[in-house]
């Protein structure tokens, strides 16, 4: 097996035996696994469309949430929750993009400002209706009604993967 394997391909080689007593818990959770591996992948298509990676969107989110202010390296790393040398990577290929500008601070060198450029604005924008547009794609089969369903079961299943993580 590649080494980069989905957990949901691993878990799919240890299934159990269809008609066992978990079989139907285990679907559920491999469709939950398989479903939102799909999502994921819908939602890099969507930005890739408007020329943007996930990760170069995540970071102009997260510009977008403080501008007009700038931010530091440091800042961003912690606020999108990406080590600092896949940051500073995306950081240079947005730059190159024209999305952000890098400054130098006036009165200590060693700061470098981040900030959003009029086109990365638009981008982002363009990003977020993508994403919009693309989460109205994914949920357009479910009714009111149901997607009330869907949200409900969704909030037991996090509370329940949070307790699993802690036991």
């Amino acid at each position: 097996m590649h080494p980069h394997s989905s957990i949901r391909e691993t878990l799919q080689l240890i299934a159990p035996q269809p008609g066992g007593p978990h079989e139907l818990r285990y679907r559920a959770v491999l469709r939950l696994l398989l479903l939102g591996e799909k999502i994921h992948g819908a939602l890099r298509h969507r930005l890739a469309g408007q020329g943007l990676t996930l990760e170069g969107f995540q970071t102009l989110a997260a510009l977008r949430h403080i501008d007009p202010a700038p931010a530091s390296a440091t800042v961003l790393a912690e606020k999108t929750e990406t080590p600092r040398t896949l940051l500073n990577h995306t950081l240079t290929r947005l730059e190159l993009s024209g999305l952000i500008v890098r400054e130098r601070d006036a009165t200590d060198r060693r700061v470098v400002w981040i900030r959003l450029s009029a086109l990365g604005r638009s981008t982002i924008e363009r990003g977020w209706t993508a994403c919009h547009d693309c989460f109205d794609q994914l949920t357009s089969p479910l009714a009111g009604e149901e997607l009330i369903q869907f949200l409900n079961a969704c909030t037991k299943l996090d509370a329940a993967a949070r307790d699993a993580a802690l036991s």
